[in-house]
């Protein structure tokens, strides 16, 4: 919604009001508005034709025009450099009266405003557990399906990607449940691998920074690390449960936004190991 208001003493007659939309990020075929639209400059047009409001604005009075239009469900990254992307709406408005105060040399008058907003880039987390994981490099021990009082080892998987905008001071936390250690082996592609932190029995992995798209136009920065886990007689015939709730917090860069989102907690029925069938995880006695 745009509002105009007429300061001055005088009615001003046949006034054009023009939006401009600036951003790649606009989806132009979910336009609605009654201006004009001219999709050589993206710019939107009201006058007396289609808004008769702006046919006699009396003075010291005021109206509105609106637009609706969305943005679009992706970003136009076809590069690492493709970042920071904004929505700018440049807006002016002119009449031919000119009041007698005034010495104009023309007879339109403008007033522009400039309406800008930043975009948020996207940042996400995906996790996975694995007992068979060659391409790790990582040798897991013990027995699948789990059996009661033996240790098995599996190993987490995380991936981080980034999306039009760069991320400061991520953080991934995540709970180890009863019966479950860390065997001290962790890596990581990128920064720093995961560390135990015994205070809260979490694995924590932190990041300085990642930068825009990444993961997208080159690999994701991945972290890998082994947990050992002993099922109890209280598991048979269930799958154990290896790692609470996964949680993710990150500060886009850009816009300032503090970004968080959360997984669910991984058991041993390993969804992601396609060498473990539906009730391969399931703790046997």
């Amino acid at each position: 919604m745009i509002s105009y208001i007429n300061n001055t003493d005088i009615a001003l007659k046949r006034a054009i009001l023009k939006a401009q939309l600036q951003g790649e990020l606009f989806d132009f075929s979910s336009l609605n508005t009654n201006a004009n639209f001219n999709s050589s400059n993206n710019t939107l047009t009201w006058n007396s034709g289609n808004t008769s409001g702006l046919g006699y604005i009396a003075p010291k009075s005021a109206g509105v025009v609106s637009f609706n239009i969305k943005t679009s469900n992706s970003y136009p990254i076809t590069r690492l450099g493709d970042k920071n992307f904004d929505l700018s709406v440049k807006v002016e408005i002119e009449s031919p009266t000119v009041p007698d105060f005034l010495s104009a040399s023309t007879t339109s008058t403008y007033n522009v405003i400039n309406f800008d907003s930043k975009v948020s880039g996207k940042i996400s987390l995906t996790s996975a557990a694995y007992f068979r994981d060659a391409n790790s490099g990582i040798l897991n021990n013990g027995n699948m399906p789990p059996k009661v009082g033996q240790p098995t080892d599996f190993t987490i998987h995380w991936a981080l990607k980034s999306f039009a905008t760069d991320f400061n001071g991520i953080e991934v936390r995540v709970p180890l449940n009863d019966g479950v250690k860390f065997t001290g082996v962790a890596t990581s592609n990128y920064g720093n691998p995961p560390v135990y932190e015994a205070s809260t029995s979490e694995m924590v992995w932190t990041l300085d920074s990642l930068p825009a798209n990444k993961g997208f136009v080159d690999s994701p920065a991945e972290a890998v690390f082994q947990i050992e886990a002993t099922p109890s007689s209280s598991q048979v015939a269930n799958y154990m449960p290896l790692l609470g709730e996964t949680t993710m917090t990150a500060t886009d860069a850009f816009t300032s936004n503090s970004i968080s989102s959360q997984l669910t907690p991984i058991t041993t029925a390993l969804p992601d190991d396609t060498t473990i069938g539906q009730q391969g995880g399931v703790v046997q006695p």
